[in-house]
């Protein structure tokens, strides 16, 4: 379980604009892995290591 104060809200969140509040947080977990959430699902949890981030946000950049 990631403590509530080792999450981090992306800027890019909206908080309630146009983009209706949608918001992914982080928390950098031990050993190197960082976990991910959806702020209106907290219970929803993905964590992956540092690789699989940086593949992620690879394919999020280029739109894969």
């Amino acid at each position: 379980m990631v403590h509530e104060s080792a999450w981090r809200k992306s800027s890019f969140s909206g908080g309630g604009s146009a983009s209706g509040g949608n918001c992914v947080e982080a928390a950098f977990l031990p050993g190197g892995r960082i976990a991910f959430r959806d702020s209106k699902n907290p219970a929803s949890t993905v964590s992956v290591g540092r690789a699989g981030a940086q593949t992620w946000f690879a394919k999020i950049k280029t739109g894969s």
